[in-house]
């Protein structure tokens, strides 16, 4: 078990070296200057330390709850599966433009055509805000780094047998 202090010391920091990297880039690529950046990055640090980074550290107990299990046939079909050797779905969001859109790359886990969707694709586009970890208030974006449960995911009910 880890140490709760330890390891939100660490995001911390963490997230500090983010908000470090995030100003030199901006203001060193002339994207924006130091007073318009700061802002931006300061975004970008906070989301780091109060969504993905606590994703990331999760106790793997917390992927069997029920919260978790309802999460998973919603977002399930956007995470890393290296079993089946897709990707997941990464997102970004895009805080220097005008609405703070979100980029979203990478492979869904189910391929091909959507049940029920005429010519729409699976595909990370179509990543509900619920899942997304780097946004704040969204129920589902904690358990990001849990393993996929094809089954749950799919609606696979299993009967008990003795």
């Amino acid at each position: 078990k880890r140490d709760a202090s330890a390891v939100a010391g660490t995001a911390v920091y963490t997230a500090r070296e983010v908000y470090s990297a995030c100003l030199f880039l901006l203001t060193s690529k002339k994207v924006k200057d130091f007073e318009n950046a700061v802002p931006l990055c300061r975004g970008t640090e906070q989301a780091f330390r109060d969504h993905q980074c606590p994703s990331a550290i999760l106790d793997t107990t917390a992927c069997f709850t029920p919260s978790a299990r309802a999460c998973s046939m919603l977002c399930d079909n956007y995470k890393l599966a290296p079993a089946i050797g897709r990707s997941g779905c990464n997102c970004i969001q895009r805080r220097s433009v005008v609405g703070m859109p979100d980029d979203c790359i990478g492979e869904t886990v189910q391929q091909g055509p959507v049940p029920g969707r005429l010519g729409l694709k699976h595909s990370c586009l179509l990543i509900p805000d619920a899942c997304k970890n780097h946004r704040p208030e969204t129920p589902c974006g904690l358990y990001k780094h849990c393993p996929v449960d094809i089954c749950i995911m799919n609606d696979v009910q299993c009967p008990l047998v003795d």
